[in-house]
C-alpha cells in the first residue's frame, strides 16, 4: 500500500480494540524506505511496556495524558529535532 507518493504513515502501537501489538519497528523501516514520515500512537502501550523512541526510529510519537492517569486535555508530542525545527 506504500509508494514513493506516500508522505505519512500513522499507526497505533497496541490496539485495545483489535487486541494486537503492531510490529512498529518493521512498519517504520518499510515506510522510511519509501521516504515517508511515521507517527506512532502508543496511548494503549505506554502504561504497560517501556518504549525506546530512539531505537524505534519513528519521526513522531504522540499520546494523551489520560491513558497514563493524567488529567484530561493534556498530552505530548515527541519528534525528531530536525523535523520539529
Amino acid at each position: 500500500m506504500l509508494s514513493p507518493r506516500t508522505k505519512l504513515v500513522t499507526i497505533v502501537y497496541i490496539s485495545n480494540t483489535l487486541g494486537c501489538v503492531n510490529r512498529v519497528e518493521d512498519i517504520i523501516a518499510i515506510a522510511h524506505q519509501y521516504g515517508a514520515k511515521v507517527l506512532i500512537d502508543p496511548c494503549q502501550s505506554l502504561p504497560h511496556i517501556p518504549i525506546d523512541v530512539k531505537q524505534m526510529d519513528c519521526d513522531w510519537l504522540v499520546a494523551s495524558g489520560h491513558k497514563m492517569c493524567g488529567p484530561l486535555g493534556i498530552g505530548f508530542l515527541c519528534g525528531k529535532l530536525e523535523i520539529l525545527q
